[in-house]
């Protein structure tokens, strides 16, 4: 009660009587220093920092009446525990305390921003830099905060896009700030977990594909047909363990396989028996999927494990067409055009493919170069040059670019040589055929060789290795983008079937004409570039977006409950 006693003198470690009071959990010591007038300064966050909800709005409290609401959302600058730009929200946030982040925000402290690109000199950046010494620590700890999983459930409206995006910006930092690199990579790793355990919080497909279906971040949505929106951007934001969690493959096997859920306990056989069966009546389904593309029997043949069967027959069929039309013709003794009677379905294949098939390159390069077998030339000098037979057969075009994987072939494999047209006349220079072909010869080993030093790279630095850890989920990521690719918008019929129009094509364009003319109320429509879709109406997408909205609420109260049984 001395009156010429410092009541906000520090100890040796920089504490005052007020810090130290809220350490020691002393109510009556701290009820009794605020009232002969003590400076809170730092107990607030002291307060933050060992979980005591009250103790932090009661110190809050007494800062609000002290110095108004402007003052409590500030750092400290004089403080020895904290940096100045550690603020009550950033404090709380990194710590993940979800009862006290909850209080601040009720008292209308500001829910943290996020930070602009590494790299971005706008006036705000500028001006950050050049008025924090720390501005890379600044950083690091805005980050710790924001990417705390406890506080994008509090504070996200979408937890699940908020976590994507914020885990590429990491990534990002971590490329540009090599001295927190690692901090920034672990910070990663746990936006990882969290999105993946979030989602497995659903109890059921159908809350799984509330989740897959809410369309907002993905860049092509409004657009093409897409069945799983928020899949496709787990995609591009390469989330592994998100799309490895078993409720996100259960949802897109169920899809994918749809009338044939026993597909895996069937035995070999049985799965032989039933894709032979797809192929031999691909063309009875084309003609009945013309006229009537809803009945049961085209539905069960058209459904995406089927598609994938019909698709990938129709692709071994057309290699197979041209192997068989280029023996026929290399046993031809005469010139012209082949006339074997497949050119025609050959061309109805690579009309009706929606994406180029690049044929072996031994098929190609000996294409190329069996006109050219066993000829000679003979230069002004008496000197014999033989055409390499590198390329001249399909065996040895394979064995040519085997040793070109180990870069033991020939330099001259792809040189050409025509023979002679009369006595003492150089040859013809066929010119054109040389650059193709050692064109393509000059990119098999060059691609070759890049493909080698990335495996030895990967393997001397461990990537390989934590591949090969994580076989299962890569394997499940190949296989999501496998079964996303005949989920979406893709055609029925494999080629050449595909060229003809079905009912449903009909239907699809006379209902975007429809809707063109605006006879529909609430309907946008897309010209896309697979064909004539449009948009679900505004209605519907309202529908959907508070079922999201509800999906996700319940899922972060799961998570949260699952947090705490944890720490319990």
């Amino acid at each position: 009660t001395h009156k010429n006693i410092d009541i906000d003198i520090r100890d040796r470690s920089g504490l005052t009587a007020l810090s130290s009071a809220v350490e020691r959990d002393d109510i009556e010591m701290l009820q009794f220093l605020l009232s002969r007038g003590a400076e809170v300064r730092e107990a607030h966050l002291i307060a933050i920092m060992r979980g005591s909800r009250e103790k932090a709005e009661f110190l809050l409290n007494a800062i609000n009446r002290k110095y108004g609401h402007e003052k409590e959302l500030e750092g400290i600058e004089d403080s020895s525990a904290f940096a100045p730009y550690i603020t009550p929200m950033i404090l709380a946030a990194q710590l993940g305390n979800i009862e006290i982040i909850q209080m601040l925000l009720a008292r209308k402290h500001p829910q943290l921003s996020s930070l602009h690109i590494p790299y971005c000199r706008c006036q705000l950046c500028r001006e950050r830099i050049l008025t924090r010494k720390s501005y890379t620590e600044y950083r690091r700890n805005v980050y710790q905060a924001i990417a705390n999983p406890n506080y994008i459930c509090t504070t996200a409206e979408d937890p699940f896009l908020t976590a994507f995006r914020l885990r590429k910006r990491l990534a990002l930092e971590a490329s540009i700030d090599r001295d927190y690199a690692s901090e920034y990579h672990s910070l990663a790793s746990k936006l990882r977990e969290f999105s993946a355990n979030l989602v497995s919080m659903c109890r059921d497909n159908d809350e799984v594909e509330i989740v897959l279906k809410e369309p907002t971040g993905y860049k092509d949505y409004p657009g093409a047909k897409v069945l799983f929106p928020r899949l496709q951007l787990a995609l591009e934001f390469e989330e592994k363990l998100f799309i490895a969690t078993p409720q996100v493959q259960s949802t897109l096997r169920d899809k994918w396989l749809r009338h044939r859920i026993d597909w895996s306990w069937k035995s070999p056989i049985d799965k032989i028996r039933i894709c032979l069966l797809h192929i031999l009546f691909v063309p009875l389904v084309a003609i009945i999927n013309i006229f009537h593309p809803a009945l049961d029997f085209v539905q069960r043949y058209t459904t995406p494990h089927s598609t994938f069967i019909l698709h990938f027959t129709s692709s071994l069929i057309f290699n197979a067409l041209l192997l068989t039309l280029m023996l026929l013709d290399m046993k031809r003794k005469t010139t012209g055009p082949p006339e074997t009677g497949l050119e025609f379905v050959i061309v109805l294949f690579v009309a009706a493919g929606v994406f180029l098939i690049l044929c072996p390159y031994a098929i190609i390069m000996t294409w190329l170069y069996h006109n050219y077998a066993g000829l000679k030339s003979q230069s002004p000098n008496g000197e014999t040059t033989t055409q390499p037979d590198g390329f001249t057969t399909l065996p040895n075009s394979i064995f040519t670019l085997f040793w070109a994987v180990l870069a033991q072939s020939e330099p001259d494999a792809a040189n050409v040589v025509t023979a002679n047209t009369a006595a003492n006349k150089a040859p013809k220079d066929h010119w054109f055929t040389k650059c193709v072909g050692y064109f393509l010869y000059v990119f098999f080993c060059v691609l070759m060789q890049i493909a080698l030093i990335n495996t030895l790279i990967a393997t001397i630095t461990n990537t390989l290795q934590r591949v090969i850890d994580k076989a299962d989920v890569e394997w499940k990521l190949a296989r999501t983008q496998v079964y996303l690719n005949f989920l979406q918008d893709s055609t029925k019929m494999p080629s050449p079937f595909n060229l003809i129009p079905s009912a449903e094509d009909f239907k699809n364009f006379f209902q975007w004409i429809r809707e063109l003319t605006g006879r529909e109320a609430g309907v946008r429509i897309r010209f896309t570039k697979t064909g004539f879709k449009y948009e679900f109406d505004e209605k519907k997408i309202l529908k959907d977006k508070i079922e999201y909205q509800i999906c996700v609420k319940n899922l972060i109260e799961r998570y949260l409950e699952m947090i705490k049984k944890k720490n319990m």
